[in-house]
């Protein structure tokens, strides 16, 4: 039970500074699929500015 209410504790302190501006906010993290997307979207559009020089 103490260690619950020291976790809250941090998670409020976290909150409180990031309202403040004494801590700066995480960037976001891109998952496995986000990466996996955008490659795929890049490789599309590369084939088709390929596609397009060959016509």
């Amino acid at each position: 039970m103490r260690a619950v209410k020291r976790d809250i504790a941090r998670l409020y302190t976290v909150i409180r500074e990031r309202e403040l501006g004494i801590r700066a906010t995480p960037a976001p993290v891109e998952t496995a699929k986000a990466k996996k997307s955008k490659a795929k979207k890049a490789d599309a559009s590369a084939d088709d500015a390929v596609k397009e020089e060959a016509e």
